[in-house]
Protein backbone atom coordinates (compact mmCIF):
# COMPACT_ATOMS: atom_id res chain seq x y z
CA UNK A 1 0.00 0.00 0.00
CA UNK A 2 1.39 3.40 -0.88
CA UNK A 3 0.40 6.63 0.81
CA UNK A 4 1.66 10.17 0.59
CA UNK A 5 1.25 12.85 3.18
CA UNK A 6 2.15 16.49 2.54
CA UNK A 7 4.11 18.61 5.00
CA UNK A 8 1.34 20.88 6.31
CA UNK A 9 1.25 18.59 9.31
CA UNK A 10 2.56 15.10 8.70
CA UNK A 11 1.23 12.75 11.29
CA UNK A 12 1.21 9.03 10.99
CA UNK A 13 1.32 8.90 14.73
CA UNK A 14 1.70 12.03 16.72
CA UNK A 15 1.33 12.87 20.36
CA UNK A 16 -0.93 15.85 19.71
CA UNK A 17 0.15 18.52 17.26
CA UNK A 18 -1.72 21.71 16.65
CA UNK A 19 -2.12 23.76 13.53
CA UNK A 20 -4.92 26.23 13.12
CA UNK A 21 -6.32 26.82 9.66
CA UNK A 22 -9.00 29.09 11.08
CA UNK A 23 -6.70 31.71 12.56
CA UNK A 24 -3.10 32.67 11.92
CA UNK A 25 -2.03 31.18 15.27
CA UNK A 26 -0.05 28.04 14.62
CA UNK A 27 1.48 26.02 17.42
CA UNK A 28 3.63 23.73 15.26
CA UNK A 29 3.92 23.20 11.54
CA UNK A 30 5.91 20.31 10.11
CA UNK A 31 7.82 20.82 6.89
CA UNK A 32 9.96 18.33 5.07
CA UNK A 33 12.12 20.60 2.96
CA UNK A 34 15.14 20.84 5.26
CA UNK A 35 18.02 18.28 5.26
CA UNK A 36 17.24 14.99 7.09
CA UNK A 37 13.74 16.05 8.21
CA UNK A 38 12.81 12.65 9.68
CA UNK A 39 15.76 12.64 12.10
CA UNK A 40 13.61 14.43 14.72
CA UNK A 41 10.82 11.84 14.43
CA UNK A 42 10.73 8.56 16.34
CA UNK A 43 9.63 5.21 14.93
CA UNK A 44 7.41 2.61 16.50
CA UNK A 45 7.48 -0.80 14.82
CA UNK A 46 4.33 -2.79 15.46
CA UNK A 47 4.48 -5.47 12.76
CA UNK A 48 7.27 -4.86 10.27
CA UNK A 49 8.77 -1.56 9.20
CA UNK A 50 6.99 0.68 6.70
CA UNK A 51 9.42 2.27 4.24
CA UNK A 52 9.31 6.02 4.95
CA UNK A 53 11.21 8.47 2.79
CA UNK A 54 11.06 12.17 2.07
CA UNK A 55 10.32 13.13 -1.53
CA UNK A 56 11.11 16.63 -2.75
CA UNK A 57 8.54 18.30 -5.00
CA UNK A 58 9.81 21.73 -5.99
CA UNK A 59 10.58 23.69 -2.84
CA UNK A 60 8.37 21.41 -0.72
CA UNK A 61 8.87 17.92 0.56
CA UNK A 62 6.50 15.23 1.73
CA UNK A 63 6.75 11.86 3.41
CA UNK A 64 6.13 8.85 1.21
CA UNK A 65 5.20 5.62 3.00
CA UNK A 66 5.29 2.23 1.31
CA UNK A 67 3.89 -0.73 3.22
CA UNK A 68 3.84 -4.39 2.28
CA UNK A 69 1.97 -6.12 5.13
CA UNK A 70 3.81 -3.94 7.64
CA UNK A 71 2.63 -1.69 10.43
CA UNK A 72 4.82 0.97 11.93
CA UNK A 73 4.54 4.64 12.74
CA UNK A 74 6.48 7.84 12.73
CA UNK A 75 5.67 10.03 15.69
CA UNK A 76 6.64 13.37 17.11
CA UNK A 77 6.05 14.09 20.79
CA UNK A 78 4.88 17.55 21.57
CA UNK A 79 3.07 19.02 24.53
CA UNK A 80 0.77 22.03 24.75
CA UNK A 81 -2.67 23.06 25.95
CA UNK A 82 -5.18 21.60 23.51
CA UNK A 83 -7.67 24.24 24.64
CA UNK A 84 -5.35 26.90 23.15
CA UNK A 85 -4.73 25.04 19.86
CA UNK A 86 -7.64 22.67 19.14
CA UNK A 87 -7.28 22.53 15.33
CA UNK A 88 -5.27 19.92 13.45
CA UNK A 89 -4.61 20.13 9.70
CA UNK A 90 -2.84 17.90 7.24
CA UNK A 91 -2.78 16.95 3.56
CA UNK A 92 -2.67 13.41 2.23
CA UNK A 93 -2.81 11.37 -0.92
CA UNK A 94 -3.31 7.64 -1.37
CA UNK A 95 -2.13 5.59 -4.35
CA UNK A 96 -3.36 2.14 -3.32
CA UNK A 97 -5.87 0.81 -0.81
CA UNK A 98 -5.56 -2.43 1.17
CA UNK A 99 -7.57 -5.36 -0.18
CA UNK A 100 -10.00 -6.28 2.62
CA UNK A 101 -12.07 -8.78 0.62
CA UNK A 102 -10.39 -11.78 2.27
CA UNK A 103 -10.42 -10.29 5.78
CA UNK A 104 -12.12 -12.66 8.20
CA UNK A 105 -11.68 -10.87 11.52
CA UNK A 106 -12.20 -7.33 12.80
CA UNK A 107 -8.45 -7.11 13.29
CA UNK A 108 -7.84 -7.96 9.61
CA UNK A 109 -10.50 -5.44 8.52
CA UNK A 110 -8.81 -2.75 10.63
CA UNK A 111 -6.59 -1.80 7.69
CA UNK A 112 -6.70 1.64 6.11
CA UNK A 113 -4.74 3.34 3.37
CA UNK A 114 -3.73 6.17 5.71
CA UNK A 115 -4.12 7.05 9.38
CA UNK A 116 -3.43 10.13 11.44
CA UNK A 117 -3.36 9.66 15.20
CA UNK A 118 -3.67 12.12 18.01
CA UNK A 119 -2.52 10.56 21.25
CA UNK A 120 -3.45 11.83 24.69
CA UNK A 121 -0.77 10.28 26.92
CA UNK A 122 -1.65 8.88 30.30
CA UNK A 123 0.34 6.85 32.84
CA UNK A 124 1.19 4.17 30.30
CA UNK A 125 0.84 3.89 26.53
CA UNK A 126 -1.89 1.26 26.84
CA UNK A 127 -4.01 3.52 29.06
CA UNK A 128 -3.60 6.55 26.78
CA UNK A 129 -6.53 7.79 24.71
CA UNK A 130 -6.35 7.99 20.91
CA UNK A 131 -8.22 9.64 18.07
CA UNK A 132 -7.50 7.90 14.80
CA UNK A 133 -8.47 9.71 11.59
CA UNK A 134 -8.53 7.27 8.66
CA UNK A 135 -8.96 7.23 4.89
CA UNK A 136 -11.07 4.23 3.86
CA UNK A 137 -12.05 3.16 0.37
CA UNK A 138 -15.69 2.30 1.16
CA UNK A 139 -16.92 3.59 4.54
CA UNK A 140 -18.73 6.96 4.50
CA UNK A 141 -17.04 10.05 5.93
CA UNK A 142 -18.02 10.53 9.56
CA UNK A 143 -18.37 6.81 10.29
CA UNK A 144 -17.00 5.91 13.71
CA UNK A 145 -15.47 2.46 13.73
CA UNK A 146 -14.97 0.40 16.87
CA UNK A 147 -11.28 -0.42 17.03
CA UNK A 148 -10.34 -4.05 17.66
CA UNK A 149 -7.17 -2.72 19.28
CA UNK A 150 -8.91 -1.21 22.30
CA UNK A 151 -11.82 0.79 23.59
CA UNK A 152 -9.56 3.80 24.19
CA UNK A 153 -9.20 4.33 20.40
CA UNK A 154 -11.83 6.42 18.63
CA UNK A 155 -11.57 5.78 14.87
CA UNK A 156 -13.22 8.29 12.54
CA UNK A 157 -13.43 7.96 8.75
CA UNK A 158 -12.22 11.35 7.56
CA UNK A 159 -11.88 10.66 3.82
CA UNK A 160 -13.67 8.03 1.74
CA UNK A 161 -13.15 6.70 -1.77
CA UNK A 162 -10.16 6.53 -4.03
CA UNK A 163 -9.93 10.22 -4.80
CA UNK A 164 -8.31 11.65 -7.90
CA UNK A 165 -4.86 10.23 -8.64
CA UNK A 166 -2.15 12.76 -7.91
CA UNK A 167 -4.46 15.12 -5.99
CA UNK A 168 -3.70 16.16 -2.43
CA UNK A 169 -6.64 16.35 -0.01
CA UNK A 170 -6.57 18.81 2.88
CA UNK A 171 -8.20 17.96 6.20
CA UNK A 172 -8.86 20.11 9.24
CA UNK A 173 -10.33 18.74 12.45
CA UNK A 174 -11.18 20.21 15.82
CA UNK A 175 -9.55 17.66 18.10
Amino acid sequence: MKMRILPAAFLVTLAVAGYSAVTTACFKQFTFDEPSPLDRWDKMILNGLVDYKVIKQGSNGYVDALSEKACSALYYKIGFRLKDYPMLSWKWQVKKFPDKRKALTDKERNDYAARVYVIFPFLSFSSSKFIEYVWDEDLPVGTEVKSPDGKNIKTIVTRSGKGVEGKWYAETRNV
